[in-house]
């Protein structure tokens, strides 16, 4: 009976220790835009659009914790790099990241996230937006519509994707506190239009969570 009691107890403690380690996989890991505080917005771990050198970027790149240094990748003609890119490791829940570069400067660089960020997160980061526009992709192999957030004085854009592939055009969408962000965008301010050359009548005015009209074509 005492080896029962003993063996029981194992079994509940082994029980225990695995529904603890399900639960902590279980929970998304934060974003690495939340993680990192060393500089505010559009500035990141001490990566800002309008200046440093590619040298200056991958060399803090490869000091980032949340950084898989064996995939930081350089694109472009020797000498003149277009892009450095990376995937990210734990403890940070992003896929990737890329830093886009204009004559040897940083132009902007993009996180793509993935649903490590959600809605809630980056309003309470960066604020309630003036404006957001719709881009929307309809063909039988790829459906979407996106709600492109923009932060123009802070030099920030929110990407939310919602795919319907198979399935009929929506005509609206609910936003809410938990709709995950699929990438987030920092740029120079003073070159919004440069990089979103967007009309004014396409720009839509930010009213908060709820549901969003979807009134723009195909493209």
């Amino acid at each position: 009976m005492k080896k029962f009691f003993i063996v029981a107890a194992a079994i509940v403690g082994f029980i225990a220790v695995v529904g603890t380690a399900l639960h902590l996989l279980a929970q998304p890991l934060p974003s690495a835009l939340i993680l990192d505080d060393t500089c505010h917005p559009p500035c990141w771990l001490g990566i800002r659009p309008g200046g440093m050198s590619p040298w200056g970027v991958f060399q803090i790149l490869v000091d980032a914790p949340f950084v898989d240094q064996s995939s930081i990748r350089q694109g472009g003609d020797p000498g003149a790099t277009e892009h450095i890119a990376w995937r990210f490791r734990r403890p940070a829940g992003d896929l990737a990241g890329y830093v886009y570069f204009d004559t040897e400067r940083v132009s902007h660089l993009r996180i793509l996230t993935l649903g490590a960020m959600n809605l809630g997160e980056a309003l309470r980061k960066y604020g309630e937006p003036d404006a957001f526009w719709l881009q929307t992709r309809d063909m039988p192999s790829e459906a979407w519509t996106q709600l492109n957030i923009i932060y123009p004085e802070i030099g920030c854009v929110l990407e939310i994707r919602f795919d319907y592939t198979g399935k009929a055009a929506p005509t609206r969408v609910a936003l809410s506190e938990h709709t995950p962000i699929r990438a987030v965008t920092y740029f120079d301010p003073s070159s919004t239009r440069a990089l979103f050359p967007i009309a004014a009548d396409e720009l839509h005015e930010w009213n908060g969570l709820g549901q969003i009209e979807l009134t723009t074509p195909p493209e």
